[in-house]
């Protein structure tokens, strides 16, 4: 039997993308209307508008940005996932989110001074391991709060 794969895009809804933003603490949105969402993926830098092909992302460390008509509300994110479903809805699931306005630059330059020395001093793989993830973290806070 021979079977064609078939890609399915959103259904034509609607002008705008239903968004759900959650962390395992809260819910930031829930079933909220916007325009666009960007985000930082694994694959880069991604911009999810209505009507997007449905696809699964993995977040990356860095800016997480909702924009609706007038305004735009911009959240770090330390990682998590992103589906676009083909009802034109976007579900996000991140591991923690902050307004991105929350950040002090100099905290953050400590954060990653130190994740520095313990990815130096680190005495085996694991303190390795978690060294290189505080770091990534924290660059990714510095490059996002310097933009």
């Amino acid at each position: 039997m021979n079977r064609i794969a078939k890609r399915f895009f959103a259904n034509q809804v609607g002008e705008k993308l239903k968004v759900t933003f959650t962390c395992p603490h809260q819910v930031i949105l829930k079933d909220s209307l916007l325009n666009q969402v960007n985000m930082m993926a694994s694959t880069g830098s991604v911009g999810i508008l209505a009507h997007h092909v449905p696809t699964l992302f993995q977040l990356k460390p860095g800016v997480l940005e909702l924009v609706s008509d007038n305004q735009s509300s911009q959240y770090f994110v330390s990682g998590g996932f992103a589906a676009v479903n083909s009802d034109n809805t976007l579900d996000i699931n991140a591991i923690e989110a902050f307004k991105l306005d929350d950040f002090d630059a100099s905290k953050a330059e400590k954060l990653r001074a130190d994740a520095e020395i313990k990815v130096k001093n680190s005495k085996n793989d694991i303190e390795v391991g978690e060294g290189e993830i505080e770091l990534e973290v924290a660059q990714a806070i510095l490059t996002a709060i310097k933009k």
